[in-house]
């Protein structure tokens, strides 16, 4: 049920947009003192990264490897890609929005003994250009592009123009060798996942590499099936994540897809070779048909 603030904001009395600061804060992985970047939003969550988080991305990432992180937010997963690919690898980080950006702007220079991290404050987009994209509150915490198109469904009432570029260019021409590396990427926009999985699909064709997205709330059932349909098309066999131990489970079935209403993709190619498959646990339920 939408709360009475957020009809107001729909009518249009909203609050002045709102800055928090950053945090540098410790950590401990591998043993070792690490540190990150906090954003101080009241509504962001502690994003201290796990052991457990590292030691799953280890099993398909291997020192030297490239991963993208696509909706990056303050670079909770993009700490634990680095440490993962180590020294020789390489963590290339997209964040559009410009409140939470310096957040992971300020994760970048951290850590300089672990992989190495580029940030880019951008969205993945078919073409280069200005969006509009929608949040739900004066300090923009969360939102995406989804919703500046169904801001009454989404709650996302305060607008903000951000820049969009086609990653598929950006990393062909800026980072070319490390492209030849590329192991893994994770989409989290917000329900635009599937947009952006079709921009990157040359890279995803090209590079194989696993994947992991979201399947937001908001997305509607029948662009669900199409998204897995893509992945299965694209030569990926889809899993869902299990939300307490982060690890793939049950093969995404119609089930999945028309019962729960929120959860994380785990993608694993086909024709991967051995050594980067992560393990998922059978189902007794049938797949969808691709």
């Amino acid at each position: 049920m939408m709360k009475l603030r957020e009809v107001l904001f729909g009518l249009g009395l909203r609050p002045k947009p709102r800055e928090y600061g950053v945090a540098i804060v410790d950590c401990s992985i591998d043993g070792r003192r690490l540190r990150r970047a906090q954003w101080l939003h009241p509504k962001e969550s502690d994003k201290t990264p796990r052991q457990a988080d590292v030691e799953t991305l280890r099993e398909f990432l291997r020192p030297g490897d490239t991963a993208l992180d696509i909706g990056a937010h303050s670079g909770d997963t993009t700490l634990p890609m680095a440490v993962a690919v180590g020294a020789g690898g390489t963590v290339i980080a997209f964040e559009p929005n410009p409140y939470v950006y310096k957040a992971l702007q300020a994760q970048v220079g951290l850590n300089p003994d672990i992989g190495r991290i580029h940030a880019y404050p951008y969205a993945a987009m078919d073409e280069d250009g200005e969006y509009e994209f929608s949040y739900g509150d004066p300090g923009y915490c969360n939102g995406g592009y989804e919703g500046a198109s169904h801001s009454w469904r989404m709650r996302a009432f305060f607008k903000l123009r951000v820049q969009g570029r086609n990653l598929e260019r950006l990393l062909a021409a800026e980072h070319p060798a490390a492209l030849e590396r590329l192991r893994y990427v994770k989409i989290d926009t917000e329900g635009h996942d599937f947009a952006v999985f079709r921009s990157i699909r040359g890279l995803i064709r090209r590079h194989r590499p696993v994947l992991r997205a979201e399947v937001n709330r908001f997305m509607p059932v029948e662009e669900r099936r199409e998204f897995v349909a893509a992945l299965r098309a694209a030569g990926y066999r889809p899993h869902r994540i299990d939300p307490a131990s982060e690890r793939p489970a049950e093969e995404v079935s119609e089930t999945t897809l028309t019962s729960v209403t929120h959860f994380d993709i785990h993608g694993v190619p086909l024709d991967q070779a051995g050594g980067h498959e992560v393990a998922a646990r059978p189902s007794s339920e049938s797949p969808l048909e691709s």
